[in-house]
């Protein structure tokens, strides 16, 4: 290196936590639609995918910086969940990860669905038939998926992209957040977030208590990965 000069290693994902809260006061500024079986509303789910993905994004983007600092990470290129494990065997979070990763996935790539539906007598939607497209999923979905609920098996994740809502969002939330803050208690050189802050509704807050203000919990009081009702 140049004598003087000081290096600089780029992580987009710290340019996320601004935009995340901002698409998280956006979709708490619109009442939650009422479900139905085959759709939830056009606001609700807009805003909830795109956090999912956003979300999803802000620890792809600080594993990057994980693989470089650990270099036999980068032999081979596991999947997140993985990659994290074969590092850290104490990661308690792999399961709830696995799930997250399923859910980007179909969001991202709109896993598509062919639904058949009725009203009910009280003019509700019910669902008669759901039947996904067989190009859309992989190996990991089909482990974690419970085709019959439509939800994934540990964290009831919605399956069905129409029906991503703001309870995803929570528990998408709560594993990043807390999967991100046990790479920083390993090795703050590799990821360092628990001092972030952002713009909320007018105030400086620290990144983490949106959790806590989008899950409707009191202040204080703890949250565990991955329980979230």
């Amino acid at each position: 290196m140049k004598e003087g000069s000081e290096e600089y290693i780029s992580i987009i994902g710290s340019a996320y936590f601004q935009p995340i809260a901002d698409l998280i006061d956006g979709l708490l500024k619109h009442p939650r639609s009422g479900p139905s079986a085959v759709k939830i509303g056009v606001y609700e789910n807009g805003y909830s995918a795109a956090l999912v993905l956003l979300l999803a994004a802000l620890l792809e983007s600080y594993m990057t910086r994980v693989r470089l600092i650990n270099p036999l990470m980068q032999e081979g290129r596991l999947k997140i969940p993985d990659a994290i494990r074969s590092l850290y065997p104490d990661f308690e979070l792999y399961e709830q990860l696995l799930e997250v990763f399923v859910l980007r996935d179909l969001v991202f790539h709109n896993h598509l669905w062919e639904m058949q539906f009725s009203w009910d007598e009280n003019g509700s939607i019910v669902l008669d038939h759901a039947r996904k497209d067989d190009q859309s999923g992989d190996r990991k979905y089909k482990g974690v998926v419970d085709v019959g609920t439509h939800l994934t098996r540990k964290l009831a994740l919605h399956i069905i992209p129409t029906r991503v809502d703001r309870s995803d969002v929570v528990k998408v939330f709560d594993v990043i957040w807390h999967a991100l803050l046990f790479l920083e208690g390993k090795n703050r050189q590799q990821c360092y977030v628990s001092h972030q802050h952002v713009m909320f509704r007018g105030k400086g807050r620290r990144f983490g208590e949106l959790l806590v203000i989008l899950s409707g919990r009191w202040p204080g009081r703890s949250s565990r990965s991955g329980l979230i009702p």
